[in-house]
């Protein structure tokens, strides 16, 4: 058996090894933070840190509202109860995914998805007026990705979809599952396949699952 005092150093070498890599995460995610004030995909950038170095300055004023004309329908309703199979209960709800609409932006222009509309709308981000709306086969549960000029999404029917941001007139549309086949899911009828994982542009390959 390991001694006691040599448990606690363990322990105390364990803890400032953490300490360390979370300095070097953060210092590291800060200068990856996206330069200006686009927010591209998902967390602002591709490895997800959350992070804009321009400042905010409160307090903050209202320019305008834009109410959807229905609210998000997530896929998952309520917390999870209990795993039977393993005897677990009390389970922490891990499907929350999509309780709210996503949003992206860059330069003068805001983009979302909408999982009870089947659509991915264009707002303008001056006065919130909608400039377009491209609709898909299902849901649009996650956030899309801007580009270099144009928007990335995914949607419950099992495509990724590639739009022009200047008017979100379709480019391609790619089916990463086997074959287009549908099924009930979730109270709406979807692909066996649905795209669920949100897309990330790197070097010029769109990944998305």
């Amino acid at each position: 058996m390991e001694p006691f005092y040599m448990k606690k150093r363990t322990e105390r070498c364990f803890q400032i090894g953490l300490s360390v890599i979370s300095l070097f995460l953060i210092e590291t995610l800060c200068l990856h933070a996206a330069a200006t004030g686009d927010w591209p995909t998902y967390q602002g950038d591709n490895a997800r840190s959350g992070i804009q170095i321009e400042s905010v300055h409160p307090p903050l004023k209202e320019s305008w509202v834009f109410k959807a004309k229905q609210p998000p329908r997530p896929a998952w309703q309520g917390e999870a109860k209990w795993d039977g199979w393993n005897k677990v209960y009390d389970l922490k709800n891990r499907q929350d995914f999509d309780h709210a609409f996503h949003v992206v932006g860059a330069d003068d222009a805001i983009y979302f998805g909408s999982s009870s509309e089947d659509k991915v709308i264009c707002l303008d981000a001056e006065s919130g007026a909608m400039r377009w709306v491209f609709y898909t086969e299902g849901p649009v549960r996650l956030a899309p990705t801007l580009h270099k000029g144009d928007l990335y999404v995914g949607s419950d029917d099992g495509f990724i979809y590639r739009l022009k941001t200047s008017d979100g007139s379709l480019i391609w549309k790619v089916r990463p599952g086997p074959r287009d086949y549908r099924i009930p899911g979730n109270g709406r009828i979807i692909s066996a396949w649905p795209a669920r994982t949100g897309t990330v542009v790197q070097d010029g390959v769109v990944y998305a699952g």
